[in-house]
């Protein structure tokens, strides 16, 4: 049973959408059901689509090329990614850093490819864990978080755009990063449920999506 004040579908079309990609687009290496005829459908209308990924171990030129091959030709315009969004970060609040970075690769590249030093490579665990602890030795809350469902996100994302919220409308398979973003920018929020987040799981949950969707399909008005 789907919870109360969830609609099962949009009655309308938007500017714009946003689409988190695993668990929304493809899962693994596999392009989910009604996901590509959904996008072509949209773009054929004239509506812009953007892909939102919150994973630092892939670059945005490898989802491009992902993407591409499993039929939903994409541009590296077309990505919004978590590295990016920092790069943005930094070069607003701290243009001048000497970065010690705990993350991967692809984000240490991209850091270094927008002119930031990183002063080491040290091989440390998951960036969560080694928050907590660099909190917990250094007495200092994290200044801020770059990643869904943070404002820098959506910042990214509208200016991407050039587009209002209320525009736009984000769909993803997680209500914590991708529907809590959306509805805090003002957006409308689409959970589709291919993914991490199944009916239980949404019944219980406090967080309400505009929107509830079996298949990335059910996106589209019914005309």
């Amino acid at each position: 049973m789907l919870p109360e004040r969830a609609d099962p579908r949009p009655t309308r079309l938007y500017d714009a959408y946003i689409f988190d990609l695993d668990g929304t687009v493809f899962l693994g290496d596999s392009l989910l059901p009604t996901a590509g005829e959904t996008i072509a459908t949209l773009r054929s209308m004239g509506r812009r689509t953007v892909f939102l990924s919150n994973n630092p171990t892939r670059t945005k030129q490898e989802y491009v090329v992902k993407l591409s091959r499993l039929g939903v030709p994409v541009t590296e315009e077309d990505m919004i990614h978590s590295s990016q969004v920092m790069v943005s970060f930094l070069r607003r609040r701290m243009p001048d850093a000497r970065l010690f970075v705990v993350g991967e690769e692809p984000l240490k590249a991209e850091l270094r490819a927008a002119g930031f030093e990183l002063t080491e490579d040290p091989a440390l665990t998951d960036a969560a864990s080694m928050i907590a602890a660099i909190e917990a030795c250094t007495a200092t809350k994290v200044e801020a978080v770059v990643g869904k469902p943070s404002e820098y996100t959506i910042e990214a994302i509208l200016d991407r755009l050039g587009l209002p919220a209320e525009r736009c409308v984000i769909t993803g398979d997680r209500l914590e990063t991708d529907v809590v973003m959306g509805l805090n920018a003002g957006m409308d929020a689409s959970l589709v449920l291919t993914g991490a987040t199944s009916e239980a799981a949404l019944a219980a949950s406090p967080i309400r999506p505009t929107y509830v969707l079996r298949q990335l399909g059910d996106l589209l008005p019914k005309t």
